[in-house]
């Protein structure tokens, strides 16, 4: 159990050592037009929270085959026993992998949404981090910032966040 435990980890990082890479060299090969035309928040979203749920999704990959392989082993001792059983389940599988594939597209909308959110926090980061001198000389302009742009960018991301969970 360790060892594949090791094993899993260190193909993750592997893959998710070579997104990274593949990311920085892509976007180094890349038009400074194309660049400005992403811009960074977006190039720092992509770097940071895309590669981090990359790396999730690979970890999870095995654990889904082999569950695949254990589904596929019984579909079929349960062929051997019973065609009509199989039949039946069949038809109770193919309702619920439709059912599945409508809630992942109302998922996908929900998730581009969220993709978008914090692209934005990305931006109102740049914002913070290059304007800082001029917050603090501005009272008023921080407090819009902080009250205003910044507050409505984190409940966009709360309440994205909420319901993409809820699929």
């Amino acid at each position: 159990n360790s060892g594949a435990r090791y094993i899993l980890s260190v193909l993750a990082q592997d893959t998710t050592l070579q997104i990274r890479q593949r990311l920085v060299d892509r976007i180094m090969r890349a038009s400074l037009k194309r660049v400005e035309e992403i811009g960074p928040p977006r190039i720092y979203s992509a770097l940071t929270v895309d590669v981090f749920q990359v790396s999730r999704a690979l970890a999870v990959i095995p654990i889904a085959l082999f569950s695949a392989l254990v589904i596929a082993s019984g579909i079929v001792y349960l062929g051997f026993l019973s065609w009509r059983l199989l039949a039946f389940i069949s038809v109770v599988v193919a309702i619920g992998v439709s059912v599945s594939i409508v809630a992942q597209h109302r998922a996908t909308r929900i998730l581009v949404e969220e993709r978008k959110a914090q692209d934005d926090l990305m931006e109102a980061y740049e914002a913070l981090a290059y304007g800082k001198k001029e917050f603090m000389l501005s009272r008023t302009r921080r407090q819009n910032f902080l009250e205003t742009d910044l507050a409505k960018i984190l409940d966009r991301i709360r309440r994205t966040v909420i319901r993409s969970d809820l699929y």
